[in-house]
């Protein structure tokens, strides 16, 4: 655009002195455009006009988070619980209530509350699901390590395993104070192969098998058993061996019963 020629005259001509010279007005070349910009902000700010605040200004921003939907109290969010809980949460009400407490010191207005109440909801239950499946996981790992020390004890005491734990329970009961059971209980411990084994060990040599749960019965493990059938044969191997020996049905019943306590599952 050409210089305006020197003497014309300017719509701020008629401005008084102390606006007219305003530097905001001399980018106006024309009244029009002056009134144009003018309509564009008012179409910008809206009707409603609140100045942002500055720092320190209580009463300011309470104006300015009230203009912006900040309800009365923290009860106007009208939160309720939730229609669907995620496995392992309990709904609070009190964690609620606090919540709407902090988000209303915040200036929040109901919208703004209610989507940081989701979303915070959100990170809560997938940290709870995240935590119940470890919890899953490590309670199926305790199981499953107790009935592999069960097996192996079963194979270790054979046929005693039933008696023998009738041995353990009792030590159990007469050794530890009522306040350790309980805790080994609440420990998932009273079923530990490990401890079974220990105890049964413990009862014996403090007070015997018969002591603790009465005479019910000979009891053997299979190495128990192995010992005794070859005592069996190197002392009866003469009547084992000889079928004209005296002794030899007899010893021979007598050994074939050892063999059936020893290998009950291949008993006919």
């Amino acid at each position: 655009m050409p210089d305006k020629p020197q003497g014309e005259a300017s719509w701020r001509d008629s401005l008084p002195e102390d606006i007219r010279a305003s530097t905001s007005l001399s980018k106006f070349e024309t009244l029009e455009g002056f009134a144009k910009s003018y309509v564009n902000l008012e179409r910008m700010l809206g009707s409603e006009k609140v100045p942002v605040p500055k720092e320190g200004d209580e009463e300011g921003w309470k104006r300015f988070y009230k203009a912006g939907g900040l309800p009365d109290d923290p009860n106007g969010y009208g939160f309720t619980p939730p229609e669907q809980i995620p496995e392992g949460m309990v709904y609070s009400p009190e964690v609620d209530q606090r919540l709407a407490g902090i988000f209303h010191k915040a200036g929040l207005n109901k919208q703004q509350a209610a989507l940081a109440r989701q979303e915070l909801m959100g990170l809560v239950a997938e940290g709870g699901t995240a935590q119940l499946e470890a919890g899953h996981k490590a309670e199926a790992e305790r199981k499953a390590a107790i009935q592999a020390g069960e097996e192996s004890l079963k194979q270790e005491w054979g046929t005693a395993f039933e008696q023998r734990g009738k041995v353990a329970g009792a030590a159990i009961n007469k050794f530890l104070s009522p306040e350790t059971i309980a805790a080994m209980d609440a420990a998932g411990l009273a079923n530990n192969p490990a401890i079974i084994k220990d105890m049964y060990n413990l009862g014996v040599k403090l007070a015997g098998e018969k002591e603790l749960i009465g005479a019910s019965g000979e009891m053997a493990s299979p190495a128990d058993l192995d010992a005794q059938i070859a005592t069996f044969r190197e002392k009866h191997g003469s009547a084992l061996f000889d079928r004209s020996h005296p002794d030899h049905s007899q010893r021979t019943k007598e050994l074939t019963a050892l063999f059936e306590r020893r290998f009950p599952e291949q008993r006919v």
